[in-house]
C-alpha cells in the first residue's frame, strides 16, 4: 500500500482520497454521537443493545418488559465500551491506509495515527463534556486508544504480508532469470568448447605441415651442404696446381671453355613427377655444381679480375638459393612454383655465361 512500490500513481491518488473520505466521516460520526445528550446516547445504546440481543437471544420478545429492559440496561456499559472499541478501530484503520499511501517510514506513519487516534479520542472526551448528563471519563479514552492501536495493527499485518507475498514473487523470477541466464551462459560455454577444438585441430594440422617442411628442408639443407664441401675440395685442389708456361708479348687468349658455348640449363626434373621441395633440391644442386665448375675455371686463368668475378659468381648463388627457398614456402600452386624455379635457373646460368664472356 506504499505509494513508492507501485507504477500507478494516479491509482495511489484515488486510494488516498477515499481513505480520507473515510477517515473524515468517521471522525464527523463520532463527533455527532459525543453531541448527543445523555438521554439521546441511552436510547441509541439502548436500540442497537435490543438489535445485538434479539439477533441472539430468540427467547428475547417473549420476555416481560421488565426484563427486557432489566437485559438491555445490563448490558449498556458493555456494549458503550465496545463501541468506543469498535468506532475507534475503524478510525485507526482508515487512517493508516490513507497514510500508507505517502512515502517515508511505514512504522513511523502508524505511529503518527496512533497519536492523532489518541489525540482525537482525548478531544471527543472533552467535546462530551459540553452535552447534558455526559462527562469526560478515562476509560472511554483508553478504549478508544485501544481500538485505534488494533486498526492500525491490522494495517501493519496486511503490509507485511503484501511485502511478503510481493517479496516471494521477486525470488521466484529473480531464480527464473538466473536460471535462464545460466543456461545461456552454459551454451555459449558449450559453443566456446567446440570453437575451441575446432581451433586446436587447425593448429595441430598446421603444426604437422611445419614439421613435414622442415624435414624437407633439413634434407634439402644436407644436400647443398654437401655440394658445398664438394666444391670446397674442388677449389682446393685447382689451387695447389702451378702453372709454369711463359707469358708472349701478346695479349692473353680467353681460355677454352665449356661454359664460352654455354646453354641455357634445363628443368631439374623435365617430366615433372618430383614434389616441389624434390625440384627445389635437384635445382639448386644443379645451380651450385655449375656454380663449382665456374669456380674452377676462374682459377685456372690468369686474369686479373678472376677474383672479384668469382666473388659475383658465388654471391649470385647465393641469391639463387634464397628466392628458390623463398618459392618452396610462398603458397602458389606447384606447378607455378616448378615454373618460376626454371625461370630462376635460366637467369643463373644466363649470369655465369655473363663472368665467363669477361675471360
Amino acid at each position: 500500500m506504499s505509494s513508492t512500490k507501485t507504477n500507478h500513481p494516479g491509482l495511489i491518488i484515488l486510494f488516498r482520497v477515499i481513505f480520507a473520505l473515510l477517515t473524515l466521516a468517521i471522525m464527523v460520526y463520532i463527533f455527532m454521537l459525543s453531541a448527543e445528550n445523555a438521554q439521546q446516547s441511552s436510547q441509541t445504546s439502548a436500540g442497537l443493545i435490543e438489535k445485538v440481543v434479539d439477533t441472539f437471544v430468540p427467547s428475547y420478545k417473549e420476555m416481560p418488559k421488565v426484563e427486557q429492559e432489566k437485559l438491555v440496561f445490563s448490558l449498556q456499559d458493555v456494549v458503550r465500551k465496545a463501541a468506543h472499541f469498535t468506532i475507534y478501530a475503524a478510525l485507526g484503520f482508515f487512517a493508516a491506509c490513507f497514510t500508507a499511501t505517502f512515502k517515508g517510514s511505514f512504522f513511523v506513519k502508524l505511529l503518527c495515527c496512533q497519536l492523532f487516534s489518541t489525540a482525537y479520542a482525548v478531544s471527543d472526551e472533552y467535546h462530551q463534556k459540553f452535552s447534558v448528563g455526559r462527562s469526560f471519563q478515562l476509560s472511554d479514552i483508553g478504549y478508544d486508544s485501544a481500538g485505534a492501536f488494533i486498526g492500525i495493527i491490522v494495517v501493519l499485518l496486511f503490509s507485511l504480508i503484501v511485502a511478503k507475498h510481493k517479496r516471494r514473487a521477486g525470488e521466484k523470477v529473480r531464480k527464473r532469470d538466473l536460471l535462464n541466464q545460466l543456461k545461456a551462459f552454459e551454451q555459449k560455454l558449450m559453443e566456446a568448447d567446440n570453437y575451441i577444438k575446432q581451433l586446436t585441430d587447425v593448429i595441430n594440422d598446421k603444426n604437422n605441415k611445419i614439421k613435414q617442411l622442415e624435414e624437407k628442408l633439413s634434407a634439402a639443407a644436407s644436400v647443398i651442404e654437401e655440394t658445398e664441401t664438394e666444391k670446397a675440395e674442388i677449389c682446393a685442389e685447382t689451387n695447389e696446381q702451378e702453372v709454369s708456361e711463359e707469358v708472349d708479348d701478346e695479349p692473353t687468349q680467353p681460355v677454352a671453355s665449356e661454359y664460352h658455348d654455354f646453354e641455357f640449363a634445363k628443368a631439374p626434373n623435365p617430366d615433372g613427377t618430383d614434389d616441389v621441395n624434390t625440384y627445389a633440391v635437384k635445382a639448386i644442386s644443379k645451380i651450385v655444381t655449375e656454380s663449382v665448375k665456374i669456380g674452377c675455371v676462374l682459377a685456372s686463368c690468369n686474369n686479373e679480375n678472376k677474383k672479384e668475378l668469382l666473388n659475383l659468381a658465388l654471391g649470385r648463388t647465393e641469391v639463387a638459393k634464397n628466392e628458390i627457398s623463398t618459392l618452396v614456402t610462398s603458397t602458389l600452386e606447384p606447378d607455378l612454383i616448378k615454373a618460376s624455379i626454371d625461370k630462376e635457373c635460366a637467369l643463373v646460368m644466363e649470369y655465369y655465361q655473363s663472368i665467363l664472356a669477361q675471360l
